[in-house]
């Protein structure tokens, strides 16, 4: 089987604007861990062959993930207990991640080896899910059906290399910033996980994953 596998340096921050203060989630810098082992507030799901370490490669310390090609195979982290995630207030995750591999074999929705930064507002879980692919980022809805996507050329933001991703929600709508420049934006959608904030390859959508309750 071809193992497949992407990388993701985690610093994830959450800013609600009510404050003017920012809560570092993760930062791989601190310390060897994971971010289940760093913090508490982090659940760390994994069914079959999907594997999650620390490590680090000389230049960068990061939390990597590794799936292989089969649609049974995830691993993510997520947040349930975490700061409210207030729509209304509004709210911004910030997270530095890089892909290594993708399969492109599978179905265009499921690609194996995208990372999925996903968040849910506490209060009537609206949220979006956010698909990082070798070639660009694609937006699921609810039913797990690409509904937005944008795709890079030559020249243009290579996810993978470490990009530094700002996903803010107001309202009823997102903005997705890649190193600083917005790639998307769009409507929320209502979504069936509790979780807050997830960041991990699932290829069945959410369902079965451990940090779902």
């Amino acid at each position: 089987m071809k193992r497949v596998f992407f990388s993701c340096a985690l610093i994830m921050l959450l800013s609600g604007m009510a404050c003017a203060d920012s809560i570092v989630l993760y930062d791989a810098n601190l310390s060897s861990q994971t971010p289940s082992q760093q913090s508490a507030v982090w659940n760390y799901g994994t069914a079959n062959n999907g594997t999650a370490y620390f490590m680090n490669d000389g230049q960068d310390s990061f939390t990597r993930i590794d799936t292989h090609d089969s649609l049974s195979d995830n691993a993510s982290y997520g947040t349930i207990t975490s700061p409210g995630l207030n729509r209304t207030l509004g709210y911004t995750v910030n997270a530095r991640i890089r892909i290594n591999a993708m399969h492109p074999s599978q179905a265009t929705n499921y690609q194996r080896g995208v990372c999925d930064l996903f968040v849910s507002s506490d209060d009537d879980q609206m949220g979006v899910m956010v698909r990082i692919r070798t070639d660009g980022i694609v937006i699921n809805d609810n039913t797990w059906t690409t509904v937005q996507s944008v795709f890079f050329g030559a020249g243009e933001t290579d996810t993978t290399e470490f990009v530094d991703y700002s996903l803010h929600v107001q309202g009823t709508t997102y903005t997705l910033k890649a190193d600083g420049t917005e790639v998307l934006s769009g409507s929320l959608y209502t979504y069936s996980l509790a979780t807050q904030i997830r960041v991990g390859d699932s290829t069945f959508g959410g369902s079965g994953i451990a940090v779902v309750r």
